[in-house]
């Protein structure tokens, strides 16, 4: 039996289907990328989940290099990608974020919507991989090192 009843019917339940996967992936209520205008000023990265301003995000002068290493939790030596990606000149795009967050956001939840942010907007591709690469190990010599320890800062102590 093949009524129009039929093909209507699952409309809605694909309709559904979309709007269900939509849920699923954790979104800024409303977020703003814009290419910063000034050469000058600070760069800076504040609020969201576990700050003063846990329902605003602001990024001031970032470069996109910086951006994805924020969202992702990995310092910015560890992003590999294009020449133009890792290049830092004077002329290097840097860019304005300003982002309201859901309130009861979870860090968790945070970085996951910056990384649906920017693969949104900037049409961004990532994936974790391990690499192996040469270090070098610094050990003192056979002979006593002519080195003398010196007293640690009190803040640094705490923080081992």
């Amino acid at each position: 039996m093949n009524c129009k009843w039929g093909r209507r019917s699952r409309l809605p339940l694909f309709l559904f289907a979309l709007s269900f996967l939509s849920l699923a992936q954790p979104r800024f209520e409303v977020a703003s990328i814009k290419v910063a205008e000034s050469r000058g000023g600070r760069v800076s990265l504040t609020g969201g989940p576990g700050t003063a301003t846990p329902t605003r995000f602001t990024a001031r002068r970032q470069t996109l290099l910086n951006l994805i290493a924020q969202a992702y939790d990995v310092p910015p030596y560890l992003v590999d990608g294009p020449d133009w990606l890792q290049t830092a000149i004077p002329s290097t795009p840097r860019f304005d974020v300003d982002a309201t967050v859901a309130p009861g956001a979870t860090p968790e939840q945070f970085k996951a919507m910056f990384q649906n942010l920017l693969a949104e907007r900037f049409t961004l591709k990532a994936h974790r991989e391990q690499r192996e690469s040469a270090v070098y190990r610094l050990t003192a010599g056979k002979a006593n090192p002519n080195c003398t320890r010196t007293p640690t800062h009190p803040r640094l102590r705490a923080r081992k």
